[in-house]
């Protein structure tokens, strides 16, 4: 047993990066292979990713969140429909894994009408893409959940309710409206510091370059991901329920999250090859610094 807890200890953080392959596929078909590769070396040099090691929301939850996302991007890009089957697939197996997956269709329903927006073709052509993939997501989600509602006897719809009255008892979630607006401040805070400040900055800085944009009626590629992004965080902070633990909690995000940074330190700043490795001194600081002297309690 001794022998076997040593390989997983070397095993599980090798295993917590498979997420670059989906982001990379994510990230290219939406931004570029530049943009793609920075996204994969910002992940690397996030505190959370580094530090919280060996727990399933680290190693398994950004694939489980990141893999549906690449798929629809193949399926719209290449119009392999039994593609769009297969991401149906993913989602719900994700889903059986933990129900914090139901927070990927925002991101799913943007990356689909980025692809879409930037194909060939007229308003008709793109309109019946996405219902193409929308019957086809349902078919896949709806085969997978038939089957295990046959061969397991598994009721998501029933274990989501008992699932999430069970986390509020264990957390002791009073759920007033002080409490869940204290909370919510809290868990942001804790998000951030454990993504690094340099990461959130550059995260709002795209996000305030997004609503630019849409102000002026220029949005750009990132337009619709912050969106859902930031859609995602407000039913995290506000609904998510929970006390403290985001860091790993919300972990599966972090993937997302490194393609509107990598886009910003690539199209804002002039003077990339200078801005990113700052960026990543003062991120890999950040993982010294919580290294060294956070608790981890």
């Amino acid at each position: 047993m001794q022998a076997l807890r040593t390989f997983a200890s070397f095993l599980w953080p090798v295993l917590s990066y498979l997420v670059i392959i989906p982001l990379y596929v994510v990230a290219k078909g939406l931004f570029g292979a530049r943009v793609a590769m920075l996204s994969c070396v910002i992940y690397v040099f996030i505190p959370s990713v580094t530090l919280i090691t060996l727990h399933t929301d680290q190693v398994f939850f950004p694939v489980f969140f990141m893999l549906p996302l690449a798929l629809a991007m193949v399926a719209v890009k290449r119009k392999r429909w039994w593609v769009c089957a297969l991401c149906g697939v993913s989602v719900y197996l994700a889903l059986y894994f933990t129900f914090a997956m139901a927070l990927i269709f925002p991101l799913l329903a943007d990356v689909v009408l980025t692809q879409v927006l930037r194909g060939d073709g007229n308003l008709a052509v793109r309109r019946q893409t996405v219902i193409r993939f929308g019957i086809y997501f349902t078919v896949g989600f709806l085969c997978i959940w038939a089957l295990f509602s046959f061969a397991l006897n598994y009721d998501p719809i029933y274990l989501y309710r008992h699932a999430t009255a069970h986390h509020q008892n264990w957390r002791g979630w009073e759920g007033t409206a002080k409490s869940t607006a204290y909370w919510g401040v809290l868990n942001g805070a804790e998000y951030i510091l454990w993504l690094g400040v340099p990461f959130a900055l550059a995260f709002c800085a795209s996000c305030a370059c997004s609503f630019k944009r849409i102000k002026a009626r220029k949005p750009d590629r990132r337009v619709l991901i912050n969106a859902g992004l930031l859609v995602i965080f407000i039913l995290l902070l506000f609904f998510g329920k929970t006390k403290g633990e985001v860091a790993r909690l919300w972990l599966f995000l972090v993937p997302a999250l490194s393609m509107s940074v990598a886009y910003e330190l690539n199209s804002t700043y002039r003077k990339p090859r200078f801005c990113l490795p700052a960026f990543l001194v003062m991120q890999w600081v950040t993982i010294f610094v919580t290294k060294c002297w956070q608790d981890f309690y």
